[in-house]
């Protein structure tokens, strides 16, 4: 949680596993990056915003994507070292 200088919540942070990630969000999730593995799952509440946050990854690549208003968007990218 992170609170401002007059303590407002400002936003809330929640890790979970994959189980806790709405069905309809591991449905899409499995339909765009089926080759991808669930790895974290983070939940950050922000006034009325819902944004969720996923770590995939494959044996050769990490992928982070944040899902607000059910529209995924790719935020990071990785290479896996050999």
């Amino acid at each position: 949680m992170l609170f401002d200088k007059k303590g407002n919540l400002i936003y809330t942070i929640t890790y979970s596993g994959e189980k806790m990630l709405p069905q309809n969000y591991r449905e899409m999730v499995d339909n765009l990056y089926a080759d991808y593995k669930i790895s974290q799952v983070a939940r950050v509440n922000e006034a009325a915003r819902e944004i969720w946050v996923l770590k995939l990854e494959t044996s050769k690549r990490f992928l982070t994507i944040r899902i607000e208003n059910d529209q995924p968007e790719e935020v990071e990218k990785f290479q896996k070292s050999r």
